[in-house]
C-alpha cells in the first residue's frame, strides 16, 4: 500500500466533480487533510498558515488585477510533497 499526500484534498465523493480544481469558497474548503489531523497533525501548520496569509494577501494588495495565463501549470511530478514548478500570472492589467 501507498499513501500519497498529494490525492488527499482531491476525493470526488468529498469535494464532487471538480475536486480537482482549487476552491477557496467550496462548502468545507476549511476542512481539507492537507496539515494532517489528530496526533498527526503537523506542529508547523500554524506558521504556515501564517506565511501563507501575509504572503497571498500582500500579493493580491501590490497586484490587484493580477490574472493566470492562458498557458498551463507546470507540477513539479512529485509523489510526496507534490507542487507547482511554474504558475504562469500576469501581474500587470
Amino acid at each position: 500500500m501507498l499513501t500519497c499526500l498529494g490525492s488527499a484534498n482531491h476525493d470526488p465523493g468529498r469535494w464532487g466533480e471538480d475536486a480537482d480544481r482549487l476552491s477557496l469558497a467550496r462548502p468545507g474548503a476549511a476542512q481539507h487533510l492537507s496539515f494532517g489531523s489528530g496526533i498527526h497533525h503537523c506542529l508547523g501548520a500554524a506558521l504556515a498558515r501564517l506565511e501563507a496569509q501575509v504572503a497571498l494577501g500582500t500579493l493580491a494588495r501590490r497586484f490587484p488585477t493580477a490574472t493566470l495565463e492562458d498557458e498551463p501549470e507546470a507540477w513539479n511530478g512529485r509523489i510526496v510533497l507534490r507542487g507547482l514548478d511554474r504558475l504562469p500570472v500576469s501581474l500587470a492589467s
